[in-house]
């Protein structure tokens, strides 16, 4: 079965009409003026095609060898290509047409003349082609990579903004319904004026006076957690000082029942207890520190007696009723390291419980 290629062309060639490829194909390149035969060989290349033959009239056929025939169309000006076949050289001219591969157990070998500046030419048109897709497709890669990170950004933000907003309404809710469970009572919060305002009624009900300031007695969480908010009068560096020194001092207030209740292992105010002076912690530690009867604790024989008696009186100076006399922090823990002497504090009143 024969193929016709009258629709392919050769290398360095074009079609003549490329809508009427019948036409066949002729060379791509000027050739200029026909040179002898040693510059023809330098300037043309030889491609050989077996299996292929053309129906068309060959301007001169002579019998030789196969190679006697390439190089015979090498050296000839005129030569577009040689068709061997049957010991005959069959030389044909542009345009050349009417070709097509023939059978297995036919033999013909073509030997088609090129110019190397084609052959050139050819590459680089590849290299170029080869460079222009290369840089298309860098180009499409940026910006797929550009609207893949853009995508993701957007969908970053969104899903921030819903999550941020989910946790505002969250936290709404929880401040409506007061329902905190145990990070109420571990975490810090910050109220609004408004908030407070409305938590206090207005301000409306004074429950004592400081040197800052007022304090009003409010509820929380729908009136489930009772507080006491404590309103500055005068807003200036002094009154804030004062308030600080007081907010200080009630934590050593509370460091000193802390320290009373893992010393004597109970809470500061016990109903069942074998005497009545045992109720109140502080009253009772401090009879017993200057009856010197600590020993009455029962601590065991391990216990320091000196560092137990050091530790009561760390702890009742720290909840003196008049805030002037409770030592600051750093005191507690210089009267702790052993750097500053502890003497006997005064007896606590019974406001200390």
């Amino acid at each position: 079965m024969m193929i016709n290629l009258s629709v392919f062309v050769f290398l360095g060639t074009a079609y003549v009409d490329p809508n009427r490829r019948f036409q066949g194909c002729e060379r791509n390149y000027n050739e200029g003026s026909c040179k002898d035969t040693n510059e023809m060989a330098s300037l043309y290349n030889i491609t050989v095609m077996e299996q292929i033959t053309w129906d068309d009239n060959a301007y001169i056929k002579l019998p030789m060898t196969e190679e006697g025939c390439r190089k015979s169309c090498l050296e000839d000006c005129n030569c577009a290509g040689a068709l061997y076949e049957s010991g005959f050289c069959n030389k044909q001219k542009y345009p050349v047409k009417y070709a097509w591969r023939i059978g297995q157990n036919q033999s013909s070998k073509v030997f088609f003349k090129v110019a190397l500046e084609s052959i050139k030419s050819s590459n680089h048109s590849s290299a170029i082609g080869m460079v222009r897709t290369s840089k298309k497709a860098v180009v499409q890669i940026l910006v797929m990579s550009l609207a893949f990170i853009t995508w993701c950004l957007v969908a970053l933000s969104i899903s921030g903004f819903f999550i941020l907003k989910s946790r505002v309404i969250k936290g709404r809710m929880q401040m409506e319904s007061g329902n905190f469970g145990m990070a109420r009572e571990l975490t810090l919060r910050a109220f609004s004026y408004r908030e407070l305002k409305k938590a206090t009624r207005g301000f409306k009900e004074e429950l004592g006076k400081g040197s800052s300031g007022a304090v009003y007695k409010g509820t929380l969480y729908k009136g489930k957690k009772a507080i006491a908010v404590k309103r500055l009068e005068k807003v200036v560096s002094e009154s804030e000082r004062e308030f600080l020194t007081e907010m200080l001092k009630v934590d050593v207030y509370s460091y000193g029942v802390v320290l009373l209740e893992i010393v004597f292992c109970r809470r500061n105010m016990e109903i069942n207890v074998s005497k009545p002076e045992e109720i109140l912690l502080s009253k009772w530690a401090y009879e017993l520190l200057v009856e010197r009867e600590l020993e009455r604790l029962d601590l065991g024989e391990d216990v320091d007696r000196q560092k137990l008696e050091k530790m009561v009186m760390i702890g009742l100076w720290c909840i003196q009723d008049e805030p002037d006399l409770r030592p600051s922090m750093k005191n507690v823990v210089m009267m702790l390291e052993g750097i500053t002497d502890v003497s006997v504090p005064p007896r606590p009143t019974a406001a200390s419980a």
